[in-house]
């Protein structure tokens, strides 16, 4: 078991179902059912946030390791008008583990989500778990896990600046393209039905450091072909001699297995990792 820097807020009320249905990118029919992932997007298909979402017996439980979820509940807070839908935080402690590993025992209350094929986390809502908290891994690993499986965390400098599908939102559950209106779903739905996206994310690591590295920013690469490209920065998480990244780029071409970026007049050889999604 990780610890992890996720953290909960509950939302309740007569109106939450509807009025997230309206909102959120994910179908609240299926949430009823199974814990799933979601985004909210601005009404250009840009995502503000990613988390996922449960209902327990007091409502619905959003976890989002969004260091500054705030920023997107009070965006969602805005449109709640007379609606009887209250958000509140939470303290629930969220727990990260491999799916190799042994599963934590369930409860009645409490909850696992498959982040995807090869992760999960552990919401711990009766309390029965915290105590072993202090004794778990590392969450400097779990971010490096995270990364190196393909899972974005919306920080301020990522927060409105991609469509969905080029953070590979979609191929993470977090879309559903059956339900109705949500906001953003004009552009999203388009580009699902007419055409493919110019751009997605793909990992790579690297052994050296590249922590100065700023998210959102376009960086120069040449493939080993030494065909000049651009990649993104989404993510970037270091643990012990290994350097994990999340690069947004265009699919044309893409993956390039190996990369060399240019960064403050020092390049960096960049490998292509196994890209961990069951949809490509």
């Amino acid at each position: 078991m990780h610890q992890t820097n996720y953290h909960c807020h509950l939302i309740t009320g007569n109106d939450a179902k509807t009025f997230l249905q309206g909102q959120f990118s994910c179908d609240l029919e299926e949430v009823t059912k199974n814990p799933k992932a979601g985004a909210y997007c601005l009404p250009d298909g840009k995502v503000i946030a990613f988390f996922y979402l449960c209902q327990i017996e007091q409502g619905y439980l959003l976890i989002t390791s969004d260091d500054n979820a705030e920023a997107f509940l009070k965006r969602l807070r805005m449109f709640v008008l007379r609606a009887d839908v209250q958000i509140k935080p939470i303290d629930y402690a969220v727990l990260g583990y491999l799916k190799e590993q042994e599963v934590p025992i369930e409860t009645a209350q409490n909850l696992s989500i498959n982040l995807n094929q090869n992760l999960c986390v552990y919401i711990d809502i009766s309390g029965s778990y915290s105590a072993q908290k202090d004794t778990a891994l590392s969450v400097e690993q779990w971010n490096y896990l995270e990364t190196l499986n393909g899972v974005p965390t919306l920080t301020d400098e990522l927060r409105g600046k991609f469509i969905l599908p080029f953070l590979n939102l979609d191929w993470l559950g977090a879309v559903s393209y059956q339900k109705g209106c949500y906001v953003g779903q004009e552009i999203i739905a388009r580009l699902h039905y007419r055409s493919t996206p110019a751009k997605r994310s793909f990992i790579y690591t690297c052994n050296e450091e590249l922590s100065d590295l700023k998210l959102s920013v376009p960086s120069a690469c040449v493939d080993g072909d030494n065909k000049p490209c651009r990649a993104t920065p989404v993510r970037i998480c270091r643990w012990q001699n290994s350097t994990a990244l999340i690069l947004e780029m265009a699919t044309r071409n893409a993956p390039r297995q190996t990369l060399i970026l240019n960064h403050n007049h020092k390049t960096y050889n960049l490998l292509c990792a196994s890209q961990p999604y069951q949809t490509q």
